[in-house]
């Protein structure tokens, strides 16, 4: 659309003329204005136009707009009306991937990121096969999957930041935040330290606090922290997403201080817990037991149970019961036993 390309060419930075444009062509398009949809999916044209014109309201008046018509534009969504939403998409022959359709309908990704926890979910609970109803090829990850493709990043000199991974490779971003909880445990997986990379980007060390949010509102809470600390002047280094615990998130800020002063305008956020924790604390949080390290085919020692100490190969791992199916290598009959996760490591 023509003023997604106006937001690309402006470096930036907005100026009067250029911020009506924004506001007019949207508004012919049919397309959200209202402040909260602004402040999610174009933060930079809402802190130009507070600079020049003092708020939103004043932005959209002077392009000619009324904004009780603005406000009249939200959509409530609930989890019925995005599904209903996603049908009608469906019928009509769009593409149901999800860099297609965040294009034109953010606020109804957005909604079911709120209402299901991801886009994904809420496609599934619509009673539709995500796999049949993409039109794009998606990349299926694993944990392998990720390594190779950090690696292969690093190598070509690619920007690894959060906010670059965001716009160039967003499924790597997401299939990170499944299987690692945070840009720092999977690079460090890759033989690459978080802790050096902040050295080397000059960056000074940054403390760790635990942010509790809605749930299923984890993402949408991290995206609106990154926002609001670039408007507010905040360093925030990164946002980590436990993958099994919903409703926290860990933040990498300067201070304290200056993550409540962005938290306090953010509706789906709940407040800090405590103090800051140490780098250890939140990866033992995100980690949980060290069963990332088994994979199907590895040769491991059974370390509790009957069969302690004898070693073994891993046929099938089953993540959902935590139990893993190994046959023992040094007896005479081969019988598949299947115990615990925790009852065994690498060989």
């Amino acid at each position: 659309m023509e003023s997604n390309s106006l937001l690309e060419n402006n470096e930036n930075v907005m100026d009067k003329e250029k911020i009506i444009t924004f506001i007019q062509e949207r508004s012919r398009n049919g397309e959200q204005l209202y402040l909260r949809y602004m402040v999610r999916n174009y933060p930079e044209v809402l802190r130009d136009a507070k600079k020049i014109f003092g708020s939103w309201r004043s932005a959209i008046e002077s392009a000619g707009i009324s904004y009780e018509t603005v406000m009249k534009q939200r959509k409530i969504w609930d989890r019925e009306k995005i599904k209903s939403r996603i049908l009608e998409l469906h019928s009509s022959g769009k593409d149901m991937w999800y860099r297609a359709v965040v294009k034109e309908h953010k606020d109804l990704v957005r909604a079911a990121e709120s209402h299901f926890g991801g886009w994904r979910e809420a496609v599934v609970a619509s009673g539709l096969d995500y796999s049949k109803v993409m039109k794009r090829p998606h990349q299926i990850w694993n944990r392998a999957k990720i390594i190779e493709r950090i690696k292969e990043l690093a190598k070509e000199g690619k920007d690894l930041k959060y906010d670059s991974l965001k716009v160039t490779d967003r499924s790597l971003l997401y299939a990170i935040e499944k299987y690692y909880g945070s840009l720092g445990a999977a690079f460090e997986a890759a033989g690459i330290p978080y802790s050096r990379r902040r050295i080397q980007r000059g960056a000074k060390e940054l403390k760790i606090y635990t942010v509790k949010t809605r749930l299923r509102s984890e993402k949408n809470v991290g995206d609106e922290i990154i926002a609001h600390a670039k408007d507010e002047g905040v360093i925030v280094g990164a946002v980590h997403y436990p993958p099994k615990q919903n409703g926290y998130i860990f933040v990498e800020c300067e201070s304290r201080e200056s993550l409540a002063k962005i938290i306090v305008k953010i509706r789906q956020a709940q407040g800090i817990l405590g103090d800051e924790i140490s780098r250890e604390e939140m990866q033992n949080f995100i980690y949980g037991p060290r069963d990332s390290e088994l994979q199907e085919g590895m040769h491991v020692i059974v370390t509790d149970g009957k069969f302690k100490g004898e070693k073994a190969v891993i046929k099938y791992l089953n993540k959902m019961s935590k139990k893993v199916t190994i046959e023992l290598i040094d007896q005479p009959v081969v019988i598949p036993v299947t115990i615990d996760e925790t009852e065994c490591k690498p060989a």
